[in-house]
């Protein structure tokens, strides 16, 4: 098996198109191993052209055995001599490909005499005169060698050679541009100032001449066209095009086959080999038929031998067509349409296949020939073969926008390999191997698919090998393209891929649709990085401040604790103030939002007196909190504090002046983080606590409406709405859902004292109604100490399902009221006999649940140590079912959140609901690493706000306090079983340092670390 590259500009346009795939499949045909290196034009600034050539150092003797490179097609920016010098390893045996340099053998065609051949017929044939030039890349070999052909051929015709019709050296794909400048520029007009357009290629032949119909000339008729090599872009015009044809399959045949000698060890036949580049006419010069007349046809196709020799040169018929060729002469013409079929398939041009049936009726036909019948036939072999390439570029079209609308979801690097092994081999790509650059001399493979299985370890490896050893030694024969991949201005790395199918567009729509994937996940990664910073450094001011006060706090405690002298205690207090105040800007200080009593919390502060309603609303805050900024605020002096109810919340007045400085400072931040407003006059402090929703904080609503909802057994309106001025009394039975939204700008008002079915249900309406739930909700006589006004309304109401826990759950939750342990077994026949309100189960028995569920629609909460993604999937498809683990049974949060349950039964709905299961699921599988929010956010396809929202409204909780439950839950385990220290049970279990852990483990256990090891022991 030879290990051979390939080295060519491209492999999807013009004759490249021909010589690699034809070069690809003698490697398969003879076993051994292909390398296609397709770096472009060397330094060629167009496109960034230049990006691709670092696959070129990849040719090296660590990698292949042989070279064999189409030269004269690298070049255009630069010099052949620059081409070699570049390209030169004197370990590597070379065969060069369409021009000859001193160190290489070459196979190269006569470019110079085949266009002479193109404009010799234009003259001798169609007499014509005025003939411009369409020049090609300057510094390309070939280029010059045709321009020099044509200076010559008009030189020997005697005909002048006008500057104006010759246009500035172009590359091959800027015809359009080269003929503007000969129409626009110049002012030259086809058919007045020039008959005949002769260009360097077909390809450049094809943009000049769209551009001509487009204006509407009529090739063949207001002007001839012609071109060079006989590439597909030839057949692409309204007319068949004449030119000179490359002869692609002998120089790739040739040149494999000397490289591969050479490599055998046979150094006689490094010698070098010219071959021709046969006129091929079509219509576009005016000929009907190549061989022209039937005089001038006859002349040349003397016997049925000539006949065979010029249809197997003109047709390039293949070595499984000439069997069928054979044949046909024979006079078999029911193998015509295999012949046909063949020859279409492969794109061979129609008119060639209709002039070899043309001079076999008239020469060699021994009996009546049916030509109407056989045209017709051909025609529908025709069709049917058009029709098969277009429906398979369409499925090829269906995978590649399928593959590059999973790339278009790709924030990270490393799941680019899943989507290429999902999509790739589709298309005829059995392996890829994504590579990236990494520091100078080191590449790193991160990521891809084999046969056996996709890669998922990333491997870094010296940057002059293709692949890790490892993966070189298993690749066997075959052939291998290399994708050069590049990123605004910048090469990035490669894809290697083993071809099967050779499509080069395929490849190259492969590499596009990969290089903006990548370049999109780059970005993101740049953004995370930045964000990782930017939370870090948060991170390490919130725990430098949340240090600092828990370093303090208990000494300046045991200072209160001895000291009787007043003014020390006052500057420790004024000390705990000033902590506080730093802390108030990092995370670290958080509120316990509760629902409470602010007429208690003023009633604690001994030392004010106080005038307004008996009874305030309950509010939804931090007590505590506030309790310590009224302090502050009071100065603890006696002072009168007057409360009022205000349109948007509860406003207090304290007459007092208070001094500017920290202590105010902080005063101020508590009540700003509670929504609420502080302004200080010369009547004293006045301060706006806002009324809650039912759901949390409330919005702001744009009229006064206020709203009281009377239950149906209610005859004497509650005392405390007596002083209301313009309240509206509306009966709760009496709301029709479709008039709820007539209510979403009203302030409403609950008595949280009544029970009956009407007020229940209205409240659940509200609850659910999008816009009601966020109305500010006046509520008296509710429970304290819960999260929401809708929970501590829920639990206070008598009617509740029965609450069931199954087995190993019960120790976890025996202290919940009227709570039921039984085995997961004796739930279906318990349900016969209660009404269900909550289930807490142990079970995960995807069949059992679904059988429960269909006599039950109470929800049901599914706790277990660990979850797996796909028992997430499985569960997540039943409806009413929250799953979470048992580390999180003891938070306080979780546990009013199952209440709330029982009580409302409001889980998400599933499509929402599957989001937070599957954070449970990453956060299972990531919690000890050092995740950060906007991983498990993007984990989840969603922003870390809403993600936030879901999580709480599903858990209880957020996700970063789950986070935080379940990693002590871990280090708990490790404390009692292990000999580790704490800072290493620490970075175990996700924290960053023992200080920050031992706070927050505090936080949470009510313990410090070594005192949980202590009780374990």
């Amino acid at each position: 098996m030879k290990k051979i590259a390939l080295v060519l500009a491209s492999i999807h346009t013009g004759s490249s198109v021909t010589l690699w795939k034809e070069i690809a499949e003698l490697a398969e045909a003879s076993g051994d191993q292909l390398f296609v290196f397709p770096g472009g034009r060397i330094a060629y600034q167009e496109n960034q052209e230049y990006l691709r050539n670092e696959i070129y150092a990849l040719v090296n003797p660590d990698n292949v055995e042989g070279m064999l490179v189409w030269a004269s097609a690298l070049s255009g920016a630069v010099s052949i001599e620059e081409v070699e010098a570049y390209l030169y390893n004197e370990e590597l045996p070379t065969v060069s490909i369409g021009v000859k340099r001193s160190a290489w053998p070459c196979v190269a065609f006569d470019a110079y005499a085949g266009m002479q051949s193109v404009i010799h017929h234009v003259i001798e044939t169609h007499h014509v005169k005025k003939i411009a030039f369409l020049r090609g890349p300057e510094h390309h070999d070939s280029a010059q060698s045709r321009y020099n052909a044509y200076i010559d051929t008009l030189q020997h015709y005697r005909i002048d050679v006008d500057p104006l019709l010759i246009s500035d050296p172009v590359g091959w794909t800027e015809g359009k541009r080269a003929v503007k400048q000969l129409l626009d520029e110049r002012g030259l007009f086809p058919g007045r100032d020039f008959d005949t357009l002769v260009c360097s290629s077909d390809l450049m032949m094809f943009g000049a001449g769209k551009h001509l119909e487009q204006l509407g000339y009529i090739t063949g008729r207001d002007y001839i066209i012609t071109g060079f090599n006989d590439s597909r872009e030839s057949r692409l015009l309204k007319v068949g095009c004449t030119t000179a044809r490359m002869p692609v399959v002998n120089l790739a045949r040739i040149s494999y086959s000397l490289l591969g000698q050479n490599l055998a060890g046979d150094d006689s036949l490094l010698y070098d080999i010219t071959l021709p580049c046969p006129l091929i006419i079509r219509r576009s010069c005016g000929c009907t038929y190549a061989l022209g007349d039937e005089e001038h046809a006859r002349s040349i196709l003397v016997n049925e031998t000539r006949f065979a020799e010029w249809i197997i040169e003109h047709l390039e018929v293949t070595k499984e067509e000439e069997p069928l060729l054979e044949s046909f002469l024979a006079g078999d013409f029911g193998v015509l349409s295999q012949f046909a079929r063949s020859y279409f398939d492969r794109e061979g041009d129609p008119n060639h296949l209709t002039e070899m049936i043309h001079w076999y009726q008239k020469f060699f036909a021994k009996k009546p020939f049916d030509n109407e019948r056989i045209m017709g036939d051909l025609l529908a072999i025709q069709d049917l073969v058009t029709h098969e390439h277009a429906y398979e570029r369409d499925c090829q079209e269906k995978l590649l926008n399928n593959l590059k609308s999973d790339l278009l979801t790709v924030r990270r690097i490393p799941a680019l390999g899943t989507i290429m092994a999902q999509h790739l081999p589709d298309l005829g790509i059995t392996d890829a191997y994504l590579m990236l650059d990494g520091e100078e001399g080191v590449t790193t493979l991160v990521g891809g698919y084999r046969p056996e299985g996709p890669i998922r370890t990333q491997e870094q490896f010296s940057s002059r090998l293709l692949l890790p050893q490892h993966y070189s030694q298993a690749l066997g024969k075959g052939v291998f393209v290399i994708l050069p991949l590049s990123v605004d201005n910048q090469s990035i790395g490669y894809l290697l891929v083993r071809s099967t199918r050779f499509n080069a567009v395929v490849l190259e729509d492969v590499r596009t649709s990969l290089s903006s994937a990548i370049k999109g996940a780059l970005l993101v990664e740049s953004a995370n990085k930045a964000r990782d910073l930017a939370e870090k450094t948060e991170r390490s001011h919130a725990e430098f401040f949340a240090n600092i006060s828990e370093a303090l706090r208990a000494p300046l405690e045991e200072i209160l604790e001895i000291t009787s002298d007043v003014t020390i205690a006052n500057h420790v207090h004024h000390l705990f103030n000033t902590i506080d105040l730093s802390l108030s800007y990092t995370p670290e200080f958080t509120l316990e939002q509760r629902t409470f009593d602010p007429l208690a919390l003023i009633r604690r502060l001994g030392s004010v007196a106080y005038s307004g309603p008996s009874r305030l609303p309950i509010l939804v805050g931090d007590s505590v909190r506030l309790g310590q900024a009224l302090e502050i605020l009071s100065g603890s002096k006696e002072i009168l504090l007057e409360a009022r109810l205000a349109d948007e919340g509860v406003e207090l007045l304290l007459r007092i002046h208070v001094e500017a400085g920290a202590q105010r400072d902080v005063a101020m931040r508590i009540i700003v983080m509670h929504g609420g407003h502080i302004h200080f006059d010369k009547m004293g402090v006045r301060i706006l606590l806002p009324f809650p929703s039912v759901l949390g904080r409330a919005k702001k609503t744009s009229g006064t409406r206020k709203v009281y909802f009377r239950g149906d057994q209610e005859e004497v309106l509650p005392s405390f709405l007596s002083e209301l001025p313009n309240l509206e009394v509306v009966q709760a039975s009496g709301v029709k859902s479709h008039e709820l939204e007539a209510f979403s700008s009203s302030t409403l008002y609950w008595d949280g004292s009544r029970d009956d079915g009407s007020l229940r249900r209205l409240l659940f309406q509200i609850i659910a109604h999008s816009e009601l739930s966020t109305c500010p909700f006046v509520c008296y006589g509710t429970p304290l100490g819960h999260e929401t006004l809708a929970v501590s309304l829920a639990v206070s109401k008598s009617q509740e399902g029965s609450l069931v826990i199954t087995g190993s759950l019960g120790p976890y939750f025996g202290f919940l009221r009227d709570a039921m342990v039984v085995e997961a077994r004796e739930v279906p026949k318990l349900l016969q006999d209660i009404v269900l309100g909550l289930l807490i189960c142990d079970c995960i028995d995807a069949d059992f649940l679904i059988a429960l569920r269909k006599k039950t629609s109470a929800p049901f909460v599914l706790l277990r140590d660990a979850w797996s993604p796909k028992e997430v999937e499985t569960l997540g498809l039943i409806p009413n079912v929250v799953l979470a683990h048992t580390s999180i049974t003891s938070n306080p949060d979780f546990i009013a959140r199952l209440s709330a349950l029982r009580s409302l039964g409001d889980v998400l709905p599933p499509l929402t609901g599957i989001l937070v299961k599957k954070a449970v699921a990453y956060i299972d599988e990531h919690a000890t690493e050092g995740m950060t929010r906007w991983q498990l956010a993007e984990a989840v396809h969603v922003s870390e706000d809403y993600l936030t929202r879901i999580f709480r409204k599903e858990i209880g909780v957020s996700p970063w306090e789950y986070i935080n439950n379940h990693r002590i839950h871990k280090s708990i385990d490790l404390l009692k079983r292990s000999t580790l220290t704490i800072a290493e049970i620490a970075g175990k279990c996700g924290f960053q340092d023992q200080a920050y852990f031992t706070r927050v483990f505090r936080k949470i256990t009510g313990k410090s670390p070594t005192m949980v090891r202590l009780d374990g022991k």
